[in-house]
């Protein structure tokens, strides 16, 4: 059978690589990076550092051990840098925002509306689930998507977010049909 090659080895193989520390590191800082430049990569880090548990627990577990020390590292730095004050604006100002319920149903209805392929992903999914042809890398990048999709209704739903915060969830459903197409016989 084909084999699909993925981050952590292939799918079907029986070994899943430990993943050496240059790589470790190098995904731990990308993590905290990309929570720092724009909070709703909280919706994405959860995921990753779960599918890297799942997919060889001790590369996962170093994993999100580092990512975790780095990010509380670099909030503490924040902290000492602003006399205190990131905390307050990212954690208590953000927070104390508005959600509105209509606003998130309107832009869950929208991207429905804008592309409805996306009522097809799950069914691509579980058909190819079911005949064992889902890729590794393909459930990661459905996992990927569905933080997207929560992730891009929630922060629209808040006052002041504007249609933008769903670009992510645009850009993943194409490239993972795409991908879910191609790999499916």
């Amino acid at each position: 059978g084909k084999s699909h090659v993925a981050f952590w080895g292939t799918l079907r193989g029986p070994e899943r690589a430990l993943l050496p520390w240059p790589r470790v590191i190098a995904a731990a800082l990308c993590l905290v990076a990309a929570l720092y430049a724009k909070q709703t990569a909280v919706f994405f880090v959860p995921w990753i550092c779960a599918f890297a548990l799942w997919r060889e627990w001790r590369s996962g577990l170093r994993l999100t051990v580092l990512a975790a020390a780095l990010t509380a590292a670099a909030l503490a730095l924040l902290q000492w840098q602003s006399d205190g004050y990131f905390w307050t604006l990212v954690f208590e100002v953000m927070s104390r925002h508005p959600r509105f319920l209509d606003r998130a149903t309107g832009h869950a209805v929208l991207t429905l509306a804008f592309a409805p392929y996306f009522l097809l992903i799950p069914a691509m999914a579980w058909w190819a689930r079911r005949r064992r042809q889902l890729s590794t890398r393909t459930a990661f990048w459905l996992g990927m998507l569905v933080c997207s999709a929560v992730g891009s209704v929630y922060t629209s739903s808040k006052i002041g977010a504007v249609s933008n915060n769903l670009i992510t969830l645009f850009m993943l459903g194409p490239a993972l049909a795409s991908m879910m197409a191609a790999s499916i016989h």
